[in-house]
């Protein structure tokens, strides 16, 4: 999978976080590369993405999609953004009724 920019792949895990109800960390969350880990130590899901031919495109390079734990519906990488995101996209049809 592919995605244009950094932050996509930031707010899809983020997404999927919310959506799927396990928590997840960032092991390394920089310009050059993304690294997230499962927060139950005993599961082994993980994925990497960094960039594509060393473009700003990041890909996804590698992933246990598998989870080993059970959901704990906690996020702790929700926050005012993504929230503010989902508002926004929720209301966007509610503004021009008026």
């Amino acid at each position: 999978m592919m995605f244009a920019t950094a932050q996509e792949p930031r707010r899809a895990l983020v997404e999927y976080n919310v959506k799927a109800g396990y928590d997840i960390r960032y092991l390394k969350n920089e310009n050059a590369r993304i690294t997230s880990v499962c927060k139950d130590p005993q599961c082994k899901w993980r994925i990497h993405a960094s960039p594509f031919n060393k473009e700003l495109t990041f890909m996804i390079k590698s992933l246990r999609a598998e989870h080993t734990c059970s959901r704990s519906y906690i996020s702790h990488l929700l926050d005012s953004r993504y929230i503010m995101r989902v508002l926004l996209h929720s209301y966007k049809g509610f503004i021009y009724c008026t």
